[in-house]
């Protein structure tokens, strides 16, 4: 007897499928392939992998990244609409007055923004209004991506108020750390710092006028890397100690990956010596990460020089409350509130 005529198609598909798997099983030659890669280091590589499946990596060239070693911040020209590299070191006396003193309280502010996709331009406005209403001298912002660049130079407050260390987005690859410096406490140079980093991570200082201070931000290693965030904060207070007279503040804030109840801690502490942790010296006692299902963790620091840990006033978070059930981001920022007097920290 025939078979039924609907059979065959399923006969033929059978067939289709046995083919496949037998092809499948052969042993066959893989197509040659080169790609092209920039590292967030500026670094130009072109990666090549033979029909063996051996891959060969060279340095072909570099970006403009690897320019942006020492630069002095951009600033919005109203006139022309856009913002404008400055192309000087300052060197005035900044708000200092007639008797020499400066600003009473000096506000820093850290923040790691998250370079996470979902809800991303909603979580920038989110974070745009607590930055604003915040009010800060100097603002280190971690995990920066082009879109939450973009906004930020968008905003009236810090066209209006801010020197913003990056006005076109060339240090941030596909994302980075960038910093706001109030006008009135004057940006006089910045630098990026490189960093013993697997990630690309790179280090970046700014030297303010009034209060004379060094301020470094970052956003040390990531994952299971100790070896290499003890180093990365080693270079980092040996900067330091090379920068200045011990009269200048000297900070660093940012994203140090460390949870502070952790053996971790007491390394990255020991690295960075002689900073001393501002949660310490202020008494704080909360988390700084909400990211469930992950435990609250303590890893966004500001670390300060000991001589002038007696002029921390308080140190706060930003970024607890939700608006409309939206966070801006899965870290909470930190508000650090420094006495300064005649050009340096009150140290009574």
């Amino acid at each position: 007897m025939d078979s039924h005529p609907e059979e065959a198609p399923f006969h033929a598909q059978l067939m289709d499928v046995e083919s496949l798997l037998a092809q499948l099983a052969r042993p066959h030659a893989l197509r040659s392939t080169t790609t092209r890669v920039t590292t967030r280091a500026g670094e130009v590589l072109v990666e090549e992998r033979d029909a063996e499946g051996v891959v060969t990596t060279t340095r072909v060239g570099s970006t403009s990244l690897a320019s942006l070693s020492l630069r002095f911040g951009f600033s919005w020209h109203g006139h022309s609409e856009r913002w404008v590299e400055q192309q000087q070191e300052r060197d005035d006396d900044g708000c200092l007055d007639e008797a020499g003193a400066c600003r009473r309280l000096l506000r820093i502010v850290t923040y790691n923004v998250w370079f996470a996709e979902r809800d991303q331009l909603a979580r920038a406005e989110v974070a745009m209004g607590e930055l604003e209403c915040l009010d800060a001298d100097l603002i280190c912002l971690q995990e920066v991506t082009q879109p939450f660049l973009d906004l930020l130079l968008e905003q009236d407050f810090v066209r209006e108020q801010y020197v913003v260390t990056d006005g076109r987005g060339s240090s941030i690859v596909p994302y980075g750390v960038v910093m706001l410096v109030k006008a009135e406490v004057g940006l006089q140079s910045l630098e990026f710092i490189p960093l013993p980093s697997n990630m690309g991570r790179r280090a970046l200082a700014v030297k303010t006028v009034a209060p004379a201070a060094f301020v470094v931000t970052a956003h040390l290693e990531s994952k299971n890397s100790p070896e290499y965030r003890a180093a990365q904060a080693a270079a980092i207070a040996a900067y330091l100690a090379d920068e200045g007279s011990c009269a200048a503040i000297h900070v660093f804030a940012g994203d140090t990956n460390v949870m502070a109840r952790s053996e971790e801690n007491a390394a990255l502490c020991s690295a960075l010596a002689p900073l001393v942790d501002t949660y310490d010296a202020a008494g704080a006692t909360f988390s700084s990460t909400i990211h469930p299902p992950e435990p609250p963790r303590r890893i966004d620091r500001i670390f300060v020089s000991p001589e002038h840990a007696g002029a921390v006033v308080s140190l706060e978070l930003v970024g607890a409350a939700a608006e409309l059930g939206l966070t801006a981001s899965d870290h909470l920022g930190l508000v650090l509130d420094l006495e300064v007097v005649n050009g340096g920290p009150s140290r009574s």
